[in-house]
């Protein structure tokens, strides 16, 4: 996917953030991401994923995610649609 888009970056508690608008089953809201660039998947709390309409106790799929701490089991869900700066992915799975 290609976009002409600039994406405004903000520097707030010593982390680089963009801000996103997260659309799930019932609502939407605009979340600021940190900027990981070695990242491979996205996250959200729980709080905001149940805001959203998400059951995270019905998963899309349970991930092994090796962080600093160790191996970890997490929940994914489909993100109906996330709009970065009016470019849009959709069915993107999330943490």
């Amino acid at each position: 996917m290609t976009s002409d888009n600039q994406i405004p970056i903000k520097f707030r508690n010593n982390r680089i953030t963009i801000e996103c608008i997260v659309y799930g089953i019932n609502d939407y809201r605009s979340i600021d991401f940190i900027l990981d660039t070695g990242a491979t998947i996205s996250d959200i709390s729980e709080d905001v994923a149940t805001g959203l309409g998400y059951d995270p106790s019905q998963p899309y799929s349970v991930q092994e995610f090796e962080t600093a701490g160790g191996i970890s089991e997490l929940p994914t869900i489909i993100a109906s649609k996330i709009n970065i700066s009016g470019t849009k992915f959709e069915d993107l799975e999330i943490v």
